[in-house]
C-alpha cells in the first residue's frame, strides 16, 4: 500500500495507529522490513504526509537508536527541522515528536550533532512555547546537541536556558534546562563560569528533580581534570562550586541528593591524583588516560580527550531516558486537545495544592475513624473529600 500513491496516506495513518499499541508493535513492523520504505518517503514533498511521517519516525528512533545512522546519511534532520520551523501552525504533539527525533539523532552521535549545530538558533525560540512538554524537549535537543561536540557560539542559547531554569513554572522543564546547561558546561573549557550562574536555581529550587540535575551538572564540572588545579587556589569559581555543594550536602532535605553530593566530594581528591600523573586508586574515576584513546567516528576530538572524565552511572543524568520512555509508551505524555493541566502534580501549583489538601483531609478522616474504632462492620463509610 505504501507504493500506491492513492493509498499511501491511509496506509501511513494505519501504521501510526498500530504504533500506538506500544514498542512491541513497532518492533514487529521493523521486522517485516518497512524501514526502507519510510526512509524513502522522507524525500517526498507531499505536505499531507509530514504529520504521519513525523509520528512514525519518532516511534522508530525512540525504539531503535541504530536508525539514526541511516537517517543522518540521507540528511533526514532537515526534513524534521523544516516541519518544526515551517510557516504552518503545528500542534503541541507534532512539535514534541519533531524535537524528539532531533534529540534522538544527536544522542551520542557526533555527525548528527555537527549537522544540527548550524540550526541551533531555530531551536531557541521553542523554549518560549506555551506547552511545558514542548519547552522540555527543546531543552533536551540543545543538551543532546552539545553532548560530544564543542560549539563556541552558544551565548543566546545559554542565556535562554538560564532564564528557563530560573523561572519556568514546570519542574520537569526547569530540570531539562539545567540538564542542557550541565551538558554545555562539561563541553566547554569555560564551563565553570556558566555553572556558577546556576547556583541560585540549584540551591533554592523547590523541586528535588531540578536540584538533582544541578548536582549532576556540577559533577561534570568539578570532577573534570582540567578544573582540578584551581582547587589549590584560595579563591575561584571551582572553589565556589565546592562551597555550594557543601551547603547542599548540609541543608538539602532530600536524602538521595545529599548522597550524590557526598559521592562527588569524596571523589574530588581522587581525580586530583589522577590529573597529577599519579596512579589512581581502585575507587577512582576512570579518565581518558585509562581508556582506549582510539579516535573513532563518534569519539571526542583529540584535544578534548585529555580533559574528559567518565562519570559513574550514579552521576549521569537519567532525564532524557525518562522523557523518551514516557513518549514511547502508549500512555506517553503527549498533549491532547483536552489537556488543561500543563504542570502535572506540582505541589506549588493550584491543582497540586488542591490534591495535597484532599490527601490531608482523607488522612484526617481515616485517623478519626481509627481513633473511634469504626470499621467495615459498623456499616459506616467515609467518602474521600
Amino acid at each position: 500500500m505504501l507504493l500506491n500513491q492513492a493509498l499511501r496516506l491511509r496506509a501511513l495513518s494505519l501504521l501510526t495507529a498500530f504504533f500506538e499499541l506500544g514498542p512491541y508493535a513497532i518492533n514487529l513492523t521493523l521486522n517485516v522490513g518497512i524501514f526502507p520504505y519510510v526512509e524513502k518517503l522522507l524525500q517526498s514533498p507531499a505536505p499531507e504526509l509530514r504529520h504521519v511521517l513525523v509520528s512514525i519516525w519518532c516511534k522508530i528512533l525512540l525504539l531503535d537508536k541504530s536508525c539514526q545512522v541511516d537517517l543522518v546519511k540521507v540528511h533526514g534532520h532537515a526534513y524534521f527541522l523544516h516541519h518544526l520551523v515551517g510557516t504552518s501552525p503545528l500542534s503541541s504533539s507534532q512539535k514534541i515528536q519533531s524535537l524528539a527525533v532531533l534529540a534522538r539523532l544527536c544522542d551520542g552521535y557526533v555527525p548528527a550533532q555537527e549537522l544540527l549545530h548550524p540550526h541551533i538558533g531555530a531551536i531557541v525560540p521553542i523554549l518560549t512555547d506555551v506547552h511545558p512538554n514542548v519547552r522540555l524537549w527543546g531543552c533536551l535537543v540543545l543538551g543532546k546537541s552539545w553532548e560530544l561536540y564543542l560549539n563556541m557560539e552558544v551565548s543566546a542559547a545559554s542565556a535562554a536556558l538560564v532564564h528557563v531554569a530560573a523561572s519556568d513554572p514546570s519542574p520537569s522543564t526547569r530540570a531539562a534546562a539545567v540538564f542542557a546547561l550541565g551538558t554545555l558546561c562539561k563541553s566547554q573549557s569555560n564551563g565553570v563560569l556558566l555553572a556558577a550562574q546556576m547556583s541560585g536555581s540549584l540551591v533554592e529550587d523547590a523541586s528535588p528533580l531540578v536540584r538533582r540535575e544541578g548536582i549532576l551538572a556540577y559533577a561534570g564540572v568539578v570532577l573534570r581534570p582540567g578544573n582540578i588545579s584551581p582547587l589549590e587556589e584560595e579563591e575561584g569559581d571551582v572553589k565556589f562550586l565546592l562551597h555550594v555543594l557543601t551547603q547542599v550536602h548540609q541543608k538539602d532535605p532530600f536524602i538521595p541528593i545529599r548522597r550524590l553530593v557526598k559521592m562527588i566530594l569524596a571523589r574530588v581528591p581522587t581525580v586530583a591524583l589522577a590529573s597529577s600523573s599519579v596512579v589512581p586508586r581502585e575507587n577512582s574515576l576512570p579518565t581518558s588516560t585509562n581508556l582506549d584513546t582510539t579516535v573513532g567516528k563518534n569519539s571526542l576530538p583529540a584535544r578534548d580527550k585529555a580533559d574528559t572524565v567518565v562519570l559513574p552511572p550514579q552521576l549521569q543524568s537519567k532525564l532524557y531516558a525518562w522523557a523518551a520512555a514516557e513518549l514511547l509508551t502508549p500512555s506517553g505524555k503527549i498533549p491532547r486537545e483536552d489537556d488543561h493541566d500543563p504542570t502535572g502534580f506540582d505541589p506549588l501549583s493550584s491543582e497540586g495544592q488542591l490534591t495535597m489538601q484532599r490527601s490531608r483531609n482523607y488522612a484526617s478522616i481515616r485517623a478519626t475513624a481509627t481513633q473511634l474504632g469504626l470499621g467495615k462492620d459498623d456499616g459506616t463509610c467515609f467518602k474521600w473529600i
